[in-house]
């Protein structure tokens, strides 16, 4: 049975929307965490139990709901650092959660949020290397946590502005590459079937690190073939150059959806926005698809967030925002993203999940 319910991660809190009638409306259900907002991708949906759902925030620490995104309670016991920049779950144990902070600091649960302790080698690292950021109002900070879904000794992170990172010993020491990536890395995701890690940037590194920018930078989606150790630019013919949000398709590995956009935030106040767009490829990242059937050509905002139905594969979910500017967007697609329909505004969209029927 697809989906009824559809959690929606916003600059103002989580919103449930719901359908009756199999997807034709949808209509608001409950607001809850109000004056929180939620971090990108941080609606993370318990994989043995819908129920069960853990949202991160920016500034209020990590919250899990019981019943569906109805009721929350906050679970930040040691999290000394409540800005929180991702949230994920270790794919293979549910009951394992990371999350990655700015200033840079990477937290680890063991027993489904009740505690944390700090990932201290991350931390030592990030002294070492002193990860540079562009905007005095924003810290270099832990963006994206991957944990390897074949080896629960392996995880990778991504640093915003720092490149790549990964530990092969659960987390007790760190190794980081910037060969042949651009270094503002905002998203990483793994293809379970073949183990090729793909990331995408947003081209910040131009103006902090190192002393000067290399010409694989600035490109929207990368692929690494040696577990994170080099890289190769996989949309250089395309005229995007900031990447965001990245979904495999859960049951087709070779198919990926990015959202994308041009130039950097800065560049978003012109009339046209940020031209922001979804690409898919089927291939590998060799070609890839412009998805605008039923969308704008170009979308004024950003896509926030991309999440499947994990019950109807065929169906996906896409939100547009801009931080806690304006209004955000949600789209519904039946057919694998080849068409879309509006479903809903908004406030400004960060994150998705499907929720219990």
């Amino acid at each position: 049975m697809a989906a009824e319910r559809l959690l929606i991660g916003t600059s103002h809190g989580v919103v449930t929307v719901r359908t009756r009638d199999d997807g034709v409306n949808w209509r608001l259900e409950t607001k809850a965490l109000p004056g929180q907002r939620i971090t990108t991708g941080a609606l993370i949906v318990h994989p043995g139990n819908r129920s069960i759902v853990y949202a991160g925030t920016r500034g209020g620490g990590v919250f899990r709901s019981s019943d569906g995104g109805i009721t929350w309670e906050e679970r930040s016991n040691g999290l000394t650092r409540r800005h929180l920049r991702c949230l994920t779950m270790d794919p293979r144990r549910p009951e394992v959660l990371y999350a990655g902070t700015g200033p840079v600091g990477l937290f680890i649960s063991r027993d489904e949020g009740n505690s944390w302790q700090e990932m201290e080698g991350v931390t030592r690292l990030g002294e070492k290397r002193e990860w540079p950021y562009p905007a005095t109002v924003i810290d270099p900070h832990v963006r994206s946590i991957l944990p390897d879904p074949s080896n629960p000794k392996v995880i990778f992170a991504s640093i915003q502005i720092g490149g790549v990172i990964w530990s092969e010993d659960e987390g007790k020491t760190w190794t980081d590459s910037v060969e042949g990536i651009d270094p503002d890395v905002h998203w990483l995701d793994l293809n379970p079937q073949t183990s090729e890690i793909y990331a995408t940037t947003g081209g910040g590194a131009h103006w902090t690190y190192p002393a000067s920018s290399q010409p694989h930078w600035g490109k929207a989606v990368y692929k690494s073939n040696d577990r994170g150790r080099t890289w190769t630019s996989l949309t250089d013919p395309l005229s995007w150059d900031y990447g965001e949000a990245m979904r495999h398709h859960p049951t087709d590995g070779a198919m990926l959806y990015v959202g994308v956009a041009r130039g950097v935030p800065t560049e978003w106040n012109r009339p046209t926005g940020a031209e922001g767009s979804l690409i898919r490829t089927a291939d590998g990242g060799k070609t890839w698809q412009h998805l605008n059937e039923g969308l704008p050509d170009l979308l004024y905002d950003p896509i926030g967030d991309l999440t499947f139905d994990s019950s109807d594969p065929e169906t996906m979910f896409m939100g547009t925002g801009r931080g806690d500017a304006g209004w955000g967007q949600v789209f519904l697609s039946r057919d694998r993203g080849a068409t879309w329909r509006h479903l809903i505004f908004t406030a400004s969209v960060s994150a998705l999940a499907c929720g219990p029927s």
